[in-house]
């Protein structure tokens, strides 16, 4: 070889130049390694992941076969949702709760927010071990290697630089080669580090930004979705709550068929509403009589709704209020007042059903959210382009001497740090516009319908047994309930014992309430709260 030798692609010792061949070599195959590596990756992302070829598909598919087989070896706990493995029948709605009454089954809850522990130390790791490996198998994986194909690509061009700025140095140090004594790609790589640096920093506030106002925006709209489902829920249980009350006393058994009649208008219109969002509901068809099956709707009323169409929740909201007007007329106490409320409340519920579809459309406009994927879009591209340029370490002198290596990996790690957290706001962005889609953070709507449902078949069925009157004067004469206690006999030690209360996740106490509660240290100031 020549004493002063252009810069060109070299593999082995004998065919670089430098102050060290051997180490010039080695940086060419990284080089090229990274660069194989990354366009490899890139191709896993783009290609494969889409065809369910990528390697967190096949990882999802196993565990998809596995958990197949374990239903149909009977191993699942909950194979069917409550509310569609409940029959409704007039026959068990009107006995009373002391004559073998069978109640709706047993429900989960419709959504399990993170529990952090007594010690957020200690529940850290594995809370982002278990989000680290959720976003991982979105999209198969995709996330991770797109940022791990980009961060190669981007480490190999610095480690390309790198060389650049070696050979330089090599010929800046050989007098011989460099007689005037300037390093020209070097002036050019310290000016395009500082202009690089300039315009990503006055760049990155704007997607910035607007990323994390959307998911902001994304994660309260999310949150409203939730408050929806519990609006609709506290509307029904109102109507059943306001129905079973107002009956008069002893319930007779035609007052117990109107009220089996509400009680079915109320599920039924709770199930059509989330029908189109429910893994057990959504399937059911009314041409098909499963609504019947379940004793929802009689067969008469089926062929009355099947012309609605998609008007069929507002005809039995209609229903519902001829229901409960028939109710209020014949078996109610005070009919006047009731008929108000439960008009009122009839009208909310129909209006809050609609919201739940309404919530859909109500989103930023299309041209927005284009615009903000466009932006953020040619942020990455910006961070891509111009890390290499901002992040590439050159030490030579001493610092060859101590084994300062040539592989950028800094420009890798940044970049898989900065890809993978901008694509993952892009991929939560995309997990919670629709909050009952099957992912982690679904709402689980079939358990809110199996709530309501065992809810108002209590609250309506509520004055059906006879409460015997002689039991509150045995316990007054006991002490138990007011009064003064019996000669000779001490007093109960019920009312001397401290009540302590814990708040359950279905038991919703406001802040007046829980300091009022805190003060109740006995059963009679329980009494009075």
């Amino acid at each position: 070889m020549s004493d002063c030798p252009a810069f060109n692609v070299c593999g082995n010792p004998s065919e670089c130049w430098g102050e060290d061949p051997e180490l010039t070599a080695t940086c060419w195959n990284i080089t090229w390694s990274s660069l194989v590596v990354g366009v490899a990756a890139l191709i896993h992302a783009n290609l494969l992941v889409p065809r369910g070829i990528g390697f967190w598909s096949a990882i999802e598919s196993i565990r998809q076969k596995r958990k197949l087989q374990t239903v149909e070896r009977g191993l699942c706990e909950k194979p069917v949702a409550p509310f569609v493995s409940y029959h409704r029948n007039l026959a068990n709605f009107c006995r009373d709760n002391t004559d073998n009454v069978v109640i709706p089954p047993p429900y989960e809850g419709e959504y399990e927010p993170i529990d952090l522990g007594s010690s957020i130390e200690a529940s850290f790791a594995p809370v982002i071990v278990n989000h680290f490996i959720h976003f991982m198998a979105i999209d198969g994986g995709s996330i991770f290697w797109s940022a791990l194909g980009w961060g190669m690509l981007t480490s190999s061009f610095a480690t390309f630089l790198w060389l650049v700025l070696y050979h330089e140095d090599s010929y800046h140090k050989n007098v011989e080669c460099n007689e005037t004594g300037q390093r020209p790609l070097w002036d050019y790589f310290d000016q395009a580090q500082s202009v690089t640096a300039a315009f990503y920093s006055c760049y990155v506030f704007f997607p910035t930004f607007l990323l994390a106002g959307y998911v902001s925006y994304v994660a309260l709209r999310w949150r409203d979705f939730l408050v929806n489902c519990h609006t609709i829920q506290a509307r029904i249980h109102d109507v059943a709550l306001t129905c079973g009350m107002s009956v008069q006393r002893p319930v007779r058994m035609d007052t117990r068929r109107r009220l089996f009649k509400i009680y079915r208008y109320l599920s039924c219109i709770h199930a059509i509403t989330y029908q189109s969002v429910s893994d057990s509901i959504g399937p059911l068809s009314l041409q098909r009589g499963d609504f019947t099956a379940l004793g929802l709707l009689t067969m008469n009323e089926v062929r009355v709704l099947m012309p609605m169409d998609n008007k069929i929740r507002d005809t039995l909201m209609t229903w519902l209020g001829g229901a409960v007007n028939e109710l209020i007329h014949k078996d109610a106490i005070q009919p006047a007042p009731v008929l108000n409320i439960l008009t009122a409340k009839i009208c909310d519920l129909r209006g809050i059903c609609a919201r739940h579809h309404d919530s859909f459309v109500r989103d930023n406009p299309n041209t927005y959210v284009h615009f903000l994927l466009v932006v953020v879009m040619l942020w990455l591209a910006c961070f891509v382009t111009t890390s290499p340029w901002r992040m590439t370490i050159y030490s030579g002198g001493e610092a060859m001497q101590l084994g300062a290596a040539c592989f950028q990996q800094k420009v890798l790690v940044y970049n898989i740090l900065i890809i993978s957290t901008v694509n993952s706001c892009v991929a939560l962005v995309r997990l919670l516009r629709n909050p009952f889609a099957l992912t982690v953070e679904r709402i689980k709507v079939d358990n809110l319908i199996a709530s309501t449902d065992r809810c108002i078949f209590a609250s309506l069925r509520g004055l059906f047994d006879e409460i015997n009157s002689g039991d509150e004067q045995q316990l007054a004469a006991s002490g138990e309930i007011g009064g003064e206690p019996l000669q000779g006999t001490e007093q109960s030690s019920c009312t001397s014992k401290s009540v302590s209360f814990t708040e359950s996740p279905r038991m919703r106490t406001g802040p007046r309430a829980r300091k009022t509660l805190s003060k109740a240290t006995t059963l009679r100031d329980v009494r009075e709260i």
